[in-house]
């Protein structure tokens, strides 16, 4: 959880921009502990403040989106999102709305 590790962790996914991606083994080399990818995983998803640090935009190596706190298909929602221009988002927002 709240290590001296986990926050120098935390810090680096902060600094992940929106709409890219890192791969779990790459934080852990960042961290100079190249076999703790699993354990960075962990670390993660002790994040006290998702919105803040967004952990959504660290997947594995291998492929797919893996795991999340609020489940793979939200990650994988946000994900999707975030490669989306926000003015188009808003636009899209503004063409549906009905009061």
């Amino acid at each position: 959880g709240g290590s001296a590790l986990a926050a120098r962790l935390w810090a680096l996914v902060a600094k992940i921009p929106r709409g890219r991606t890192c791969h779990y083994r790459d934080l852990a080399v960042a961290l100079g502990r190249p076999r703790m990818s699993r354990a960075v995983g962990r670390m993660l998803g002790a994040n006290p403040v998702p919105i803040l640090i967004p952990c959504h935009r660290v997947v594995p190596a291998a492929g797919g989106v893996g795991g999340y706190l609020g489940g793979a298909w939200r990650k994988e929602a946000l994900l999707l999102l975030e490669r989306r221009p926000p003015l188009a988002i808003a636009a899209e927002q503004c063409q549906n709305y009905r009061p």
